[in-house]
Parts: structure tokens; C-alpha cells; sequence
């Protein structure tokens, strides 16, 4: 089962150790310092923060600003099997970006894309789970080039980037991100986002199979419970991080609030690999990070503020997600700098 800590999927970290490797960072000096990653497997989740380090240790080893862009440039509708087969068979642009925006929690945790519209623009925002401010910029570049790569760059109907932005400052040369991207690049902004032409995504694509998008499409479906066009675990998710806000939730709660008959409920979290009680651990532990990270606040505060009646509660409900105290992991937590 994932993590509680927002996580990625074991097959992606040993993608980018790999191309750490060919750019000249032995593994065995990221095990040193990571040492649960020397036994990773595909099927592993590992969390945000072990995420973040092999990025800043990769940075600070080959001293390279484009790591990130690099890394994400690197991958192929391969990369992601089930969710990049749906891309590549997907009937139009639009389409193949509502596939991989669905079922993108196969193998990320950590972050996802959203597709908005805002005035006249259209365009794929990177919302993180794990705080942006403790996003390495080099982990947020690379699922930027991932995406631009997978649904956009790799398609044979190509989508017009208009631009590319990103939230955090420029460490690098601006000449070398538009090379790559093809497009202005723009930083301090407030999106992580790829701007794109929404005419070209309703044009039908040549490469498309509805036979083998079908397929892949029940395949993904029988991994993931979907309601509707949304995975159901999200929606879950959504309801127990704005409904649940400094409360805690019962199922039959989420049920009646979500429109879905209790048992409907059980079973489709059930398909989905996962537990109620997962989900509610998961989401009070992503509100619980804010908190920990304003230094004004005491951990009585932040049990009160999720929802806890005691602190006590509060604390032997984070060990059990994390296997740490909350005051040990705040410390780690203030201590990560970018």
C-alpha cells in the first residue's frame, strides 16, 4: 500500500537513478545518503522527502541547473506503460491529456496536473501535494518536461506550447530552458504550468487506436475506481480535505456527502487497492504540514486545528503515519532549504 507521506512510484525513482548514473552520480553515493533506496523496487512507494534529496544530491554532485529538464525530457510514452499507452491510442489531444490527468496517481503522489482555463488561456497547472516550498526545483522542472514531453512533444499532433512557467526563480540560463522547451519560459510566476493552443486538441490524431485505448482504458478502470470522469479516491480525497477541514469524517459521512450508497463506497475503495482509513490518514496528514510548518503554532494547536481532541491523539496518530514524532519531523521539515 502508498504511503501516507505524499509519495511516487518506486518504477519512476529507479528511472531517474538510472539517468542520474549516466550523468556521472554513482548510486552508491545516493544509497549512502538515502540508504532505504538501495533495495527499491518498481512496485515500491517512496516518499516526497526521499524524492527531494536525491534531487538536491544529484544537484550538488554534477552541479547541473538543467538536471531536472533533462531528466523529464528523457522519458517516453514507455516510461509510463499503462498511462502512456492510453496517451499514445487516446482519439484526440484532449482526449489523451483527460486519460493521463486521470489515472496520473498510478504512479505519482507527490504532484498533479490539472487542466484549466482561465481569460484565454489554456493550460496544464502542477498542483503540488507535498508543499511547493519544499519541492526541490529540480523535481517540479522534470515533471514539467515530462508532461511537455508525453502528451505533447512525443504525439505526432504536435500541441503549440505557447509558454512554459514556473513558480520558482531561474537557477540556470534562460537561453538553455527555451532551447529545450521550444517556447519563452517564464519564472516567479504564479503557476508551474505549460500554456497551450486549445484549438489543436480537439483535432483528431493519427496515431489513434479505439480498440487499444479501449483496452488500456478497462485495464486502468479495474487498477483505479473511477466516478464518472474522476477517480473516486480523489473525490474522496477532496471531500475529506475541504469537508473534513478540522474535523475528522466517518464514511458514512463521505457517502451521504458524495451521493454514493455506502456499500457502492466501500467496494470501490476496496477495488482500489486502499482503506477508508488510509484515506483519512493521508489527507489529515497533508493538512496537518501547513501547520507544522508556522513555527508560531504548538502541537496542541495543530491537534485542536485537525481536528483531534487531544494533542495525545494527535501525536500517536502521526507516528503511526510517518514512524516519527510530530516535533522530529517538523525539525526536518524546517531544515529543508532550496
Amino acid at each position: 500500500m502508498p504511503l501516507i507521506e505524499p509519495s511516487i512510484n518506486g518504477g519512476y525513482l529507479l528511472r531517474l537513478i538510472s539517468f542520474l548514473q549516466s550523468q556521472g552520480l554513482q548510486p552508491e553515493k545516493l544509497f549512502k545518503q538515502i540508504p532505504q533506496l538501495s533495495s527499491l523496487r518498481k512496485t515500491d512507494w517512496v516518499s516526497a522527502k526521499d524524492l527531494n534529496q536525491v534531487y538536491q544530491t544529484a544537484s550538488q554532485v554534477l552541479v547541473d541547473p538543467m538536471l531536472g529538464v533533462k531528466f523529464g525530457q528523457n522519458s517516453s510514452t514507455n516510461s509510463y506503460s499503462l498511462v502512456g499507452g492510453l496517451a499514445t491510442s487516446a482519439m484526440d489531444g484532449l482526449s489523451a491529456i483527460k486519460s493521463v490527468l486521470c489515472y496520473q496517481r498510478l504512479y505519482s503522489r507527490v504532484g498533479r496536473m490539472e487542466l484549466r482555463r482561465k481569460q484565454d488561456n489554456t493550460f496544464l497547472c502542477w498542483d503540488a501535494i507535498w508543499p511547493r516550498r519544499l519541492m526541490h526545483p529540480a523535481a517540479v522542472e522534470a515533471s514539467i518536461a515530462g508532461w511537455h514531453q508525453l502528451g505533447i512533444k512525443d504525439a505526432e499532433n504536435k500541441i503549440d506550447v505557447k509558454q512554459i512557467t514556473f513558480s520558482h526563480e531561474i537557477n540556470g540560463s534562460i537561453e538553455e530552458y527555451e532551447q529545450a522547451f521550444k517556447c519563452p519560459v517564464i519564472f516567479n510566476q504564479s503557476y508551474d504550468a505549460i500554456y497551450i493552443d486549445q484549438k489543436v486538441l480537439a483535432e483528431p490524431r493519427r496515431q489513434a487506436d479505439s480498440l487499444i485505448y479501449q483496452a488500456l482504458l478497462e485495464k486502468a478502470q479495474a487498477m483505479l475506481a473511477t466516478h464518472g470522469h474522476i477517480p473516486l479516491i480523489e473525490e474522496v480525497e477532496n471531500l475529506l480535505m475541504q469537508e473534513g477541514k478540522g474535523k475528522i469524517l466517518s464514511i458514512e459521512q463521505v457517502a451521504a456527502k458524495s451521493g454514493l450508497k455506502l456499500g457502492e463506497l466501500r467496494r470501490s475503495i476496496k477495488q482500489s487497492g486502499t482503506r477508508f482509513r488510509h484515506l483519512l490518514d493521508r489527507c489529515k496528514f497533508i493538512e496537518s504540514l501547513d501547520y507544522l510548518l508556522d513555527e508560531r503554532m504548538d502541537l496542541t494547536d495543530v491537534a485542536f486545528e485537525l481536528g483531534f481532541s487531544e494533542s495525545s491523539g494527535f501525536t500517536r496518530a502521526f507516528k503511526r503515519w510517518t514512524n516519527e514524532s510530530p516535533v522530529a519531523y517538523r525539525r526536518k521539515l524546517l531544515a529543508i532549504k532550496f
